[in-house]
Order: structure tokens, then sequence, then C-alpha cells
């Protein structure tokens, strides 16, 4: 299985602290709003989300919608939706986040529809069937978070076909991958991570919908 990320990498997509100086009892340097890496810097956090529910539900989700976020982290994304009210549930099998999430203290709804596994490892049935579905869910969208680069190549295979397998009807562009991209402002800096261009992961799976986290459609 993947690994999903590091405690460093976590910090820096979801937290982002800098170190503050007091002098005299005044700070110096304030913790500036709480940024998603290098392509989203000076975005703050509720932009972030509220920027990827509008972008998500500008392409067809309503509250008529079931939506299955995975690499869904503290549950934010399925927060903003939830708020949108889009039936939305995630699974998300970062150890560190599950031992960490008191730290964003999501609300009891979200921890509610939120699972611990990755779709496509072959145990996800149960962990739906502990979120009140049963093992065969299909959701009328599928949304990855940033979950395909945590896949190596060979890995890829069985979580695209997992994803596929948790879709309602045959529309495969409403499998939709927010994805890290291989460009001039991000490279390899973590080893756990799959680099590529969104034109790579576009031709990964050439009927699912890619866009990077700026929005870009590959």
């Amino acid at each position: 299985m993947p690994t999903f990320m590091t405690e460093a990498i976590a910090r820096t997509l979801y937290k982002s602290p800098v170190p503050q100086q007091v002098i005299n009892g005044v700070v110096q340097n304030p913790q500036p709003p709480i940024t998603y890496g290098p392509d989203y810097d000076a975005i703050d956090y509720v932009s972030k989300y509220e920027t990827r529910r509008n972008w998500l539900t500008g392409r067809g989700l309503d509250n008529n919608a079931d939506v299955l976020v995975v690499g869904c982290g503290y549950g934010a994304l399925i927060a903003y939706l939830m708020d949108a009210g889009i039936n939305t549930y995630g699974l998300e099998p970062g150890s560190w986040i599950w031992d960490n999430i008191n730290d964003f203290q999501p609300e009891a709804a979200v921890r509610a529809v939120m699972g611990d596994d990755w779709v496509g490892s072959g145990t996800e049935k149960a962990t739906l069937n502990a979120l009140g579905f049963g093992g065969n869910a299909r959701f009328t969208f599928v949304v990855d978070e940033d979950a395909a680069p945590a896949h190596t190549d060979a890995e890829l295979p069985a979580f695209i076909s997992g994803l596929e397998d948790r879709l309602q009807g045959n529309a495969r562009g409403r499998i939709i991958h927010i994805v890290s991209v291989m460009d001039i402002e991000r490279g390899p800096g973590d080893s756990s991570q799959n680099w590529k261009t969104l034109a790579d992961w576009k031709a990964v799976e050439p009927a699912h919908t890619w866009v990077d986290r700026r929005g870009n459609i590959g």
C-alpha cells in the first residue's frame, strides 16, 4: 500500500506553522493564513475549500448527489460540501492524520462520515459498511483529493479500478482527480509522492476528469 504522507508533509499541507518571535510582548512575525503548500501561496485555508466546493458544484454536484472524497484528510472538503447541502462521505488512510485528527477538531458530523481506508485496498467494503453503506455502495461523484500521487505507477491501476467500482453509472468523467503536479514551482520534494505533469496524469485514465490544485483542467 502507498505511503500517504509524512508528518512533515501533513504539517506543510494543513498547518503551515511559522515560528513567532516575541519582543517585549509584541509578536514580530504574526502567523499568516494557513496555506496549502507552494501552489497556494497567499490563498488562505477557507478560500481553498470554498474554491474547490464552487468548482465542483459548478460541474454538476448538487444536493441530489452522493459524493465520495478519497484522501479526504481532516474532512474539510466534506464539511464545505455538506454545508452546501450535498451528501458527502470520505475515506482517509493517513495514519498520522487519524492519530492527530483532534488537532483539527472537525465537527462530529464530519467525523461520522469519514473512514480510515484506501479505495482499491480490498478492505474498503468493510469501511463503507461501518459508515452505514453496503460494501458495494456507489456514488454519483467520486473525488480524489490528491490521493493518486500517493500511489506508485504499479499501484495506480488498482486505485483507478477501485474508484470506478465506487461510481454509479458509466459517466467516468464524474471521477474527478485533484492532483499535485510537476511544474516549475513544485518538484519531487517528497519521495512518497508520484510527481507527474497534468498531461501525464490525464494519460493515466483519459476518461476521468483531472485538475491540478490551481484549477487547471487536463
